[in-house]
């Protein structure tokens, strides 16, 4: 239970806090990531077949796509459809067979223009890297344990080197720009070859398989991993030309389980951060320069969240007022019913009540219902449920919208479909009346209009993170990367104006909670609050009340920083007070009457403790 500071001379409101555990989050692992050629972004897919992309300049999530069933992405490649004299980019694609094929995507178009195929070689291709530079050098690596050097313009084999058994992979390669190929393969080596001759310069040992290499800029940094997840960073010697002088310098673990992607960002090595991720499912970024010096850090700690909805239902004689929420995670959406409160408003003495003591439960969480989309189609991408809570919308890319209906006020709830639509081929707008089931009752000809268009501020990196209107539908709330709340005059689309603090700068601290994930008005139109959700934490706004003091004592004690847990020490009912979640993870906190709160969590020790175990435990002292 939370208080709010009430207007003067008023006694402070009270908010129950609904802390809802029992949504189910399956975060699956990181496989692969790809760079885009400018550096802005990066594309990394998981093994629920979901795409990411990630802004490089604030590390906010700036797009996610759905996966399907048994959807899982091994490898990604992001190429330059930028005009080039020397024509379009190459993409390699090895297969199980033991060839190598070249495709050419086409500018503005969608799919692959095949172009031609390396002979077939034995074993299967498992890894494949261009020259950074010549764009007809290719290598590939295969299970036979085999490392093959090709000239991508004849398709001729130039270059064959034996890198172990006959039953040893090749999983992982790159290309450095002086022509040096580094391999990492099942018997946990790291081997540099000199491409001219086919011999080998160094080896390195790891405690297991080898799954993914990647090079820094200018290719004098090599970082790898896999199996065994310790992050071994490999540098050429200063002061030598010679390219066999590479020496270990570093390894770290910032992951618990195997690590199967590594991917480098920036054009310019003082500038690049090594990202990582594998089966823990958390993707974590370190500095390249300053890899020796300092700890990764987490770019969420909530990954693959589910998308979550709610409502509030009006309470009945038989059952009384609750909270709905909907959870879409993968191809499964469930509906739950929230526990119903004893309010402290309604008790005749609130004298001994105090923040975040315990309510009774005038009933207990209920599931509703659960819904199992087609194994044949991909993921919803997204699902809504109606204010009263007794409808629910999703829709994927195949089959457009799907609605059902849930039964209310019953011991045997169960989900009911009502109609199942499709999605209309001109991109339009078609409102279904639910009354009729399948009649359209009206559909949108004029198209979209751009009404206004919102001016972000100077203080942010231009990266909506999270929107919202407020109940009147007369002011709009934008949260940007990394930590900035902007509140705007929908009317004039100009930030607004008629309250005391239009646009308020959020205590620095805020942006060590993590990127803003969500913003909830409050229902009552007659105040301007919003509640601000990130993964580690809460804040609550209002914009009719006094500005955030900046605490100048609190950052020149701890030297501008401070620990994702840290508990900020703030009074009851402040202005922008925070409220960090030791140890849990903030998957979704929005209003669901104006007395009522929900904040969906869950304890990433217990989601952690559902991966499968790492196949390599690093043992403590060796």
């Amino acid at each position: 239970m939370g208080q709010k500071r009430g207007r003067a001379g008023q006694e402070p409101q009270w908010a129950a806090m609904h802390r809802a555990q029992f949504v189910d989050w399956r975060p699956t692992a990181a496989t692969a990531a790809a760079v885009s050629a400018d550096g802005t972004a990066v594309a990394v897919a998981r093994e629920s077949g979901r795409i990411e992309v990630w802004n490089t300049d604030s590390w906010a999530l700036l797009s996610a796509s759905s996966g399907s069933r048994d959807s899982s992405i091994s490898c990604l490649a992001w190429p330059n459809t930028a005009s080039d004299t020397s024509g379009p980019p190459l993409i390699a694609v090895g297969t199980d067979d033991g060839s190598t094929r070249l495709f050419a995507p086409e500018r503005g178009a969608p799919g692959l223009q095949y172009v031609r195929s390396m002979p077939r070689v034995e074993g299967r291709v498992l890894a494949a890297a261009w020259h950074p530079v010549s764009t007809n050098l290719l290598v590939t690596g295969t299970s036979a344990g085999a490392l093959h050097v090709w000239d991508a313009g004849t398709g001729q084999e130039m270059q064959r080197i034996i890198a172990g058994e006959r039953d040893t992979c090749v999983w992982a390669l790159v290309v450095l720009p002086d022509g040096t190929i580094v391999s990492g393969d099942s018997s946990g080596n790291v081997i540099f070859w000199d491409a001219r001759f086919g011999t080998r310069l160094c080896s390195f040992a790891h405690d297991a398989d080898v799954l993914a290499i990647v090079a820094a800029p200018g290719g004098n940094a090599v970082f790898a991993s896999g199996v065994d997840p310790r992050i071994c960073l490999y540098q050429r010697q200063s002061g030598s030309e010679a390219a066999s002088t590479w020496q270990l310098m570093e390894g770290k673990r910032p992951h618990t389980h195997d690590v199967r992607m590594l991917a480098v960002v920036g054009r310019h090595e003082a500038e690049a951060v090594l990202l990582s991720g594998g089966n823990d499912a958390r993707l974590q970024r370190t500095s390249v320069p300053n890899f020796q010096r300092e700890h990764s850090q987490l770019l969420t700690s909530c990954p693959e969240p589910p998308l979550l909805a709610s409502a509030w239902c009006s309470g009945t004689a038989a059952s009384p007022a609750c909270g709905r929420i909907l959870a879409l995670h993968h191809s499964r959406l469930d509906v739950w019913a929230s526990g119903a409160a004893a309010h402290p408003q309604d008790q005749p003495d609130q004298a001994g009540t105090v923040e975040g003591m315990s309510l009774d439960l005038a009933s207990l969480p209920q599931h509703l219902a659960a819904i199992f989309c087609s194994s044949t189609r991909p993921h919803p991408h997204t699902a809504a449920i109606s204010p009263d809570g007794t409808l629910l919308a999703w829709a994927d890319s195949s089959e457009g919208l799907s609605l059902a209906s849930i039964c209310l006020g019953s011991d045997d709830c169960a989900g009911s479909l009502v109609r199942r639509g499709d999605s209309s081929g001109d991109g339009g707008l078609v409102i279904v009346e639910l009354a009729q089931p399948g009649q359209v009752a009206h559909t949108f000809t004029e198209g979209a209009a751009q009404s206004a268009r919102f001016p972000l501020t100077e203080s942010n990196h231009g990266v909506v993170t999270a929107a919202a209107f407020a109940p009147g539908g007369d002011l709009l709330a934008v949260a940007s990367a990394p930590a900035a709340v902007q509140l705007y005059d929908v009317t004039h689309g100009l930030p607004a104006v008629t309250v005391q603090h239009s646009c308020p700068s959020l205590p620095p601290q805020m942006g060590l909670l993590g990127g803003i994930g969500s913003l909830a008005f409050h229902p009552d139109p007659k105040v301007c609050r919003v509640l601000v959700s990130t993964s580690q934490g809460l804040c609550h706004i209002d914009f009719e009340g006094p500005a955030a003091p900046t605490d100048a004592k609190t950052s020149r004690r701890h030297g501008g920083k401070l620990g994702a847990n840290a508990q900020v020490q703030q009074a009851a009912g402040r202005n922008f007070r925070l409220l960090p979640l030791a140890g849990d993870c903030c998957l979704a906190c929005a209003f669901l009457s104006p007395r009522d709160v929900l904040l969906v969590e869950r304890e990433w020790s217990g989601i952690a403790a559902a991966f499968p175990p790492p196949v390599y435990r690093h043992r403590y002292g060796t």
